[in-house]
C-alpha cells in the first residue's frame, strides 16, 4: 500500500477509535475502544514504517519506525510513544477485565497523540 492509501487508513483508524470513545462506556464499547486502539497504532506505525523508509532509515519494527518518526520530528513525546507501544502489546494479550478496563480508561488520553503524528505525516506527504 503507497503512502496515501495508509494515511487514509490510519486517519479512519483514529476517527473510529474517538467515536469508540464518545460512546457511553459498556463492555462491548470498552472491547470495541481496544481493537479499534489496536488497529489505529498498527496503521500509525506502518505509515512511520514506509515515510522512515522513503528518508532512509531503518524501519523494521514498530518501535525502529517510532524512533525514526521521533528523529524525524513527527513524533514530539518519545515517551508517550514508547507507552503506546507497551500498551498495544498489552492489548493483543488482554484477557482479564480489569486489565481490559484500565486500558480502556487510558485511551482517551492517547488520541491526541495519534492525532498530532496524523497531522505530521500528512504534512510530510504533501
Amino acid at each position: 500500500m503507497k503512502a496515501p492509501e495508509q494515511l487514509a487508513a490510519f486517519r479512519r483508524a483514529v476517527e473510529r477509535l474517538a467515536e469508540a470513545l464518545g460512546r457511553p462506556p459498556d463492555p462491548i464499547v470498552r472491547d470495541s475502544a481496544i481493537l479499534r486502539f489496536e488497529l489505529a497504532f498498527e496503521t500509525a506505525w506502518k505509515c512511520c514504517q514506509t515515510l522512515t523508509r522513503e528518508q532512509g532509515l531503518l524501519a523494521n519494527s514498530p518501535k525502529q519506525a517510532l524512533s525514526a518518526a521521533f528523529r524525524l520530528g513527527w513524533i514530539t513525546d518519545e515517551t508517550l510513544w514508547d507507552e503506546i507501544l507497551r500498551l498495544r502489546n498489552t492489548a493483543v494479550h488482554v484477557y482479564h477485565e480489569t486489565l481490559a478496563q484500565a486500558l480502556f480508561d487510558r485511551l482517551p488520553a492517547l488520541v491526541p497523540a495519534f492525532r498530532q503524528l496524523l497531522t505530521s505525516l500528512e504534512g510530510h506527504c504533501t
